[in-house]
């Protein structure tokens, strides 16, 4: 199960998400969660829900629809010096989403 190939080097993981489809589907990734995280306890081994949910992006991408940002600051945050220019604000995935 935790023989994953790395198909993203690049540095990211899943943070949560929005659930949603077919009944099918939703208990498919019920039993693929379940799993995974069965195999981690048999391990002796307990990880955030970001790990688990990244190996399970990682080993069924198609189940997923990454919607990516890059900051948790607000514009007008104390930390909003440290953003960059393009960045993408995770505020703004739910404004998009009423597009």
């Amino acid at each position: 199960m935790f023989e994953v190939p790395n198909k993203h080097p690049e540095r990211f993981h899943i943070v949560g998400g929005f659930f949603g489809g077919s009944t099918e589907r939703i208990s498919e990734f019920h039993k693929n969660y379940d799993d995974a995280l069965n195999q981690m306890i048999s391990f002796n081994i307990l990880e955030r829900e970001e790990q688990l949910l990244t190996l399970l992006f990682n080993k069924y991408e198609d189940m997923f629809h990454m919607i990516e940002f890059t900051t948790w600051h607000h514009e007008e945050s104390d930390m909003a010096k440290y953003n960059k220019e393009e960045e993408i604000y995770f505020y703004k995935i739910f404004e998009n989403l009423n597009l």
